[in-house]
């Protein structure tokens, strides 16, 4: 059995056999040259990647183009690396051999890694070698054989034991997000043949809101339940994070749920009885908060025709929403 180079899923059966293949397709003279080799197509059932899960060839730590004898490829590359610096990039690294975790001259704020994630045995290592070795807004293009292309004109002639995956365009974009980039934009060149990626290292979230939020918050339903204890309707995820996160415990007497096999039992946490709504006939009591998320409406409605006195206030939005 084997798994997904990529996203760790298992492999589909077979969906090609070549029982013979060249060894190598680089480098005559290595002693692989004269082997044969059988070439195996699976598709992981997870992120849907084309690959051949053999060992892969001996010098595919190093990136080996012919770009340099091609004026056309030597314009490609001048053409993308232009688009580089046109997005801000000055620092460019050319990634023309297995990234390791610490890359001579990092960190760069560009990249131009151009038909070699395709040899790789462990894609995501090398791009988060790549990534960790870049500023926190780098931008690159990563360009491989176009699969998306292979496929519709049946080129069965470009599965090869060098190449042990086959991006589409929908796999390559899977491929950079799992690594941490975002994607730009995806274009295809060299008559289709080429799909090229342009990404940006994807940042942290800024999740300063949610602290501001929670404080908000916290002074709201201070300022709402006063001096007082309350009853809470709703014994969900929501209503054990706000007693604990606003430091509230203390200020519930108990929560009330409609659900019998919640009745009887204690909110994790903070021991706060969980109990059917017919305690409110007995609740003394003049406020009610409801934290139900998308119950909240239906909830208001059985205590308004209920308990018609009661002060019934929802969070609504990570807000505190009057019902009177």
């Amino acid at each position: 059995m084997f798994n997904c180079k990529v996203c760790g899923d298992k492999l589909s059966p077979r969906l090609l056999h070549y029982p013979k293949a060249p060894g190598v397709s680089q480098r005559a003279g290595f002693d692989e040259t004269h082997t044969l080799v059988e070439l195996d197509i699976h598709q992981c059932c997870g992120c849907g990647l084309i690959q051949i899960p053999i060992e892969p060839v001996s010098y595919y730590r190093t990136a080996l183009r012919s770009g340099h004898i091609s004026p056309e490829m030597t314009q490609f590359r001048e053409d993308r690396l232009d688009e580089l610096e046109a997005l801000g990039a000055k620092k460019i690294l050319d990634v023309d051999a297995y990234p390791g975790p610490r890359i001579q001259d990092a960190p760069f704020d560009g990249f131009y890694f151009m038909q070699y994630l395709e040899h790789l045995p462990n894609p995501n290592e090398a791009l988060r070698n790549l990534r960790a070795n870049l500023v926190k807004d780098a931008v690159g293009i990563v360009g491989v054989p176009n699969f998306t292309m292979i496929l519709a004109k049946g080129l069965f002639l470009e599965f090869t034991r060098d190449h042990l995956l086959y991006f589409t365009h929908e796999t390559l974009a899977k491929t950079l997000m799992i690594n941490g980039f975002e994607l730009k934009g995806m274009k295809e060149y060299m008559n289709g043949y080429i799909l090229c990626a342009t990404v940006q290292r994807r940042p942290l979230l800024n999740l300063n809101k949610m602290e501001e939020c929670r404080l908000q918050l916290k002074q709201e339903v201070e300022a709402y339940i006063g001096e007082k204890r309350i009853v809470i309707w709703g014994a969900s995820h929501q209503t054990y994070a706000l007693m604990l996160m606003l430091g509230i415990t203390d200020k519930v007497e108990y929560i009330i749920d409609s659900n019998p096999s919640k009745q009887g039992i204690y909110a994790p946490g903070t021991f706060i009885p969980i109990v059917s709504p017919k305690v409110l006939d007995s609740y003394q009591g003049d406020k009610i908060l409801v934290v139900a998320g998308g119950y909240n409406d239906e909830i208001t409605a059985v205590i308004q025709r209920t308990h018609p006195t009661l002060q019934i206030t929802c969070i609504e939005g990570g807000k505190l929403e009057s019902k009177c």
